[in-house]
C-alpha cells in the first residue's frame, strides 16, 4: 500500500499511519504480504511501519540517493540534505507527459 507521503504517482490522501492497519485488519488470516511505501526513509520510518503491522517496506526516492544509482550528484545532495518533511516537494505532471504511459486523470503527479 502507498500513503500519501510518497513521491510518486498516487490515487491515496491517507498516510500510512492509518492505512497499514486498516489494511493489517482486512487481511486478517491472509498469507497476503503487505508492504508499505511512501516516506519511508530510513530505520526508524521502517520499524513504524513493522509496529503498525506491515510485513516489509518498498523506498523509491530515498534509493536515488544510493552510489549504485546514476542520478547526478547535485540530486543525491538534495535528496540527502532535504529536511522540510516534503514542504517544498512540487508534485507535477512533466514526467506524464515525457513517458507514453497513460495515468488515469484521478492519479495526481508526482
Amino acid at each position: 500500500i502507498q500513503g500519501s507521503d510518497a513521491g510518486g504517482h498516487m490515487k491515496n490522501l491517507a498516510s500510512l499511519i492509518t492505512l497499514i492497519p486498516e489494511v493489517r485488519n482486512a487481511l486478517h488470516g491472509s498469507e497476503i504480504p503487505l508492504v508499505a511505501a511512501g516516506g519511508i526513509v530510513d530505520g526508524r520510518g521502517l520499524a513504524a511501519a513493522l509496529v503498525l503491522g506491515a510485513d516489509g517496506v518498498a523506498m523509491g526516492t530515498r534509493m536515488v540517493a544510493t552510489h549504485e544509482c546514476a542520478s547526478s550528484d547535485e540530486i543525491k545532495r538534495r535528496i540527502t540534505s532535504s529536511n522540510d518533511g516534503g514542504v517544498n516537494t512540487l508534485p507535477t505532471h512533466i514526467f506524464d507527459y515525457l513517458s507514453p504511459f497513460e495515468w488515469g486523470s484521478d492519479v495526481f503527479g508526482r
